[in-house]
């Protein structure tokens, strides 16, 4: 459609329909691109959420883990205070018997 260029003034309705056709493509335009971003944020907040589950997983596991190894520690540290003191008894035992 055309604007005419005789003197109807800006009240013209053909001059309101064009300029309301310019505007209607310019928001489709605008539209487009907004549903784009959109797909493009909700592609994102999918890959984002496998990974948040995967790494939750992850930290189970670990903490599994890291449990074990506590309660292993835990065990060692009590076999290691035992065995001191019956090195340190063997050594008194020694010491009696005059053999160090």
């Amino acid at each position: 459609m055309k604007v005419y260029k005789d003197n109807r003034g800006s009240h013209d309705l053909e001059v309101k329909i064009e300029r309301l056709q310019i505007k209607i493509r310019e928001l489709e335009e605008v539209n487009e691109r907004l549903v784009e971003e959109n797909s493009n944020f909700l592609k994102v907040n999918e890959s984002h959420k496998k990974l948040n589950g995967e790494l939750n997983t992850e930290i189970i596991f670990y903490k599994g883990k890291c449990s074990h190894y506590e309660k292993r520690a835990k065990e060692l540290e009590n076999d290691n205070k035992k065995l001191a003191m019956e090195v340190g008894d063997r050594v008194n035992q020694l010491r009696k018997a005059g053999l160090i």
